[in-house]
């Protein structure tokens, strides 16, 4: 490489620099800083993720079942306690788990102790059929 080549070289680097430097300022740097993603870089070893993958629908889609979900959700509930008519116990036992979900908060509530709970629990598995 001849000199006048290695000092357009540089030449091009110091300005891209600058451009970059100038850059960094622009609304348009700051949307793109948004995507910077640490944990997956592209093919080209760049840090910045320009699409988001399918995030954005991801999201939209779930915010679109949600209600659904939740429909869903309470006819189980509602299933549930139907099976477990015959046993009253059983069924506050499962509405404190459905309301508290902490053990300490649900012993509390229920006024039992761990191996009560434990008993309730696996009765409970048993006469819905839920694998643990």
């Amino acid at each position: 490489m001849t000199q006048r080549e290695r000092n357009l070289v540089r030449r091009s680097e110091k300005f891209a620099k600058a451009n970059e430097c100038v850059h960094d300022k622009t609304l348009q740097r700051r949307f793109e800083l948004r995507f910077l993603s640490l944990d997956c870089p592209d093919a080209n070893g760049d840090m910045r993720d320009y699409g988001d993958c399918g995030r954005a629908a991801r999201r939209l889609f779930a915010s679109l079942d949600e209600p659904f979900r939740r429909h869903v959700r309470e006819l189980r509930f509602r299933e549930a306690l139907r099976k477990l008519e015959r046993h009253p116990e059983l069924q506050k036992t499962l509405v404190a788990i459905r309301r508290f979900r902490q053990r300490q908060k649900i012993f509390s509530a229920l006024k039992i102790k761990a191996n009560v709970y434990r008993e309730r629990f696996s009765q409970l598995t048993k006469l819905l059929e839920i694998l643990t």
